[in-house]
C-alpha cells in the first residue's frame, strides 16, 4: 500500500484489521495535502492495525535510518484524530513493525501538523517501533498499554526514535502529553540503537 494520498475522510485513513497479515504500508501521505505541508486530516486514526494482524510493516525495513525528510518508504501521518494505532482485542497479538515514519509533523519534519490524540498507540501486541519522528501531537508521543497479560513473548521494542523534537533532534517540537507512556506493560525493550 504505497504512494497514496489518504486525507479528509470521516473515519480512519488506512485499516488493517482482523488477521490482515504481511502488508507493507509505505510512502503515503495520511492526513495532509499532497505536498505534506498542510493539514487535511482524517477524523479517525491515520493507520490502524488490529485484531491479530501480523507481520505488517508500516514504513521501512529494520536497517533503514530515520530519513532527513519524509520521502520514499516514510509515511507522513499527521493532522488526524490520532496517528498510528496497533491494538489487539481478543485473539493472539501479532508482530508488527513501525519504522522510519513522521507522525505529527510536516514532510520536512520541522513544522507542527499534530494529530489530535496520541502519536503512536500500542495496546497488547508486539511491535518494533524504531527510527520514527513522533512530535507535535496533542496527546502522548508514544502510548503503550496492557501488553503484560500476554507475557514476555509479546512485548515491544522502542529504539532510536525522536520523540518531541524536530527531525534534526535540536529544536523542540513537543507532544502535548508525555513523550513515552508505558502502563501495565512489562518486559519492553526501550532505548539503544
Amino acid at each position: 500500500i504505497g504512494d497514496n494520498l489518504v486525507s479528509a475522510n470521516q473515519g480512519n485513513g488506512i485499516d488493517l484489521v482482523t488477521l490482515e497479515d504481511g502488508s507493507i504500508v509505505r510512502g503515503n501521505r495520511i492526513g495532509t495535502n499532497a505536498a505534506g505541508t498542510a493539514a487535511l486530516g482524517n477524523a479517525g486514526t491515520g493507520i490502524v492495525v488490529g485484531n491479530g494482524s501480523d507481520e505488517n510493516v508500516i514504513g521501512g525495513d529494520p536497517d533503514d535510518p530515520l530519513p532527513a525528510s519524509c520521502g520514499d518508504y516514510c509515511n507522513l501521518v499527521s493532522a488526524n484524530g490520532a496517528g498510528i494505532s496497533i491494538t489487539v482485542y481478543g485473539g493472539t497479538p501479532g508482530q508488527n513493525s513501525v519504522i522510519g515514519n513522521f507522525v505529527g509533523t510536516d514532510i520536512g519534519g520541522t513544522e507542527r501538523l499534530g494529530n489530535q490524540d496520541h502519536g503512536v498507540v500500542i495496546q497488547r501486541p508486539k511491535v518494533n517501533l524504531s527510527r520514527n519522528l513522533v512530535a507535535a501531537n496533542e496527546g502522548d508521543g508514544v502510548h503503550i498499554s496492557f501488553s503484560s497479560s500476554y507475557g514476555p513473548s509479546y512485548t515491544s521494542t522502542v529504539q532510536a526514535n525522536l520523540i518531541g523534537t524536530a527531525v534534526a533532534g535540536m529544536t523542540p517540537l513537543g507532544n502535548g502529553g508525555r513523550g513515552l507512556f508505558v502502563y501495565h506493560s512489562s518486559w519492553n525493550d526501550i532505548g539503544g540503537t
